[in-house]
């Protein structure tokens, strides 16, 4: 598979079940990363029902990853108890950040 930024190859990082990651029902997440040294993607596919989900254009896969940082955020917003709430908002902003200069 091929990174949709800059096309060089993905390296497999490992394949992990729903529950590794707290989601419900069955399924796969494959966690990939490009093998180009100056390109920063990580990719991550879903598999639902032996389907594969995944985004076309990297336009879908930047609006797909803009939810899930948030989806992230709210979560630890609402279970952490270590992190301030500062840091987290920097963690956010950051994140948000970095995705937007891709």
């Amino acid at each position: 598979m091929d990174c949709y930024a800059c096309e060089s190859k993905l390296i497999w990082g490992g394949d992990h079940t729903y529950e590794d990651y707290d989601i419900d029902g069955d399924g796969m997440v494959t966690n990939l990363s490009c093998s180009n040294e100056d390109c920063d993607v990580e990719s991550v596919l879903v598999y639902t029902n032996n389907e594969t989900v995944k985004k076309d254009t990297a336009k879908d896969a930047s609006i797909s990853l803009e939810a899930e940082i948030r989806e992230a955020y709210v979560f630890l917003r609402e279970k952490n108890t270590d992190i301030p709430s500062g840091v987290l908002q920097f963690m956010l902003d950051a994140s948000l950040e970095k995705l937007k200069s891709l």
